[in-house]
């Protein structure tokens, strides 16, 4: 089956999957098709095009950074999961900060926490599944 892939004025890509359960009574592929996306994809839609349900990839970790050709794209990629290491920072320096409240010294184990997003590098990260493997050792996942 086919799916009807465009970008968004945001950049950002939309993967239209036809319901066969719209298509009417003896209509082609072809006819199918092209009423679903005229009917369902926006007038602001750039380079709407059909491509094989196969081409869109299984993989959505980076869903955010997908470009035009279902590629993902790596600068993008790498500001999301650089956002996802932020987020379970921040978790931890909460949880350090009820330990401070505790009257623990805790503010070493915090400061090198902060200085992860300047320590820790993605730029060597060439594919997506290298960069998903990168992340802090000093952070659950």
């Amino acid at each position: 089956m086919k799916r009807i892939v465009y970008t968004r004025p945001d950049g950002g890509i939309s993967v239209l999957t036809p319901a066969e359960s719209a298509r009417l009574s003896g209509e082609s592929d072809d006819s199918f098709l092209a009423r679903i996306q005229a009917k369902d994809v926006p007038l602001d839609a750039i380079n709407p095009r059909l491509v094989d349900a196969n081409e869109i990839p299984n993989d959505r970790t980076f869903r955010n950074a997908w470009s035009s050709d279902l590629n993902v794209d790596m600068p993008k990629a790498r500001d999301i999961h650089m956002g996802r290491i932020r987020a379970a920072r921040n978790i931890e320096l909460t949880r350090l900060d009820i330990e401070t409240m505790k009257g623990l010294n805790v503010q070493d184990e915090k400061q090198k926490l902060r200085d992860i997003p300047q320590t820790f590098s993605l730029s060597d990260a060439k594919t997506a599944e290298e960069l998903k493997a990168l992340w802090p050792t000093k952070l659950p996942r």
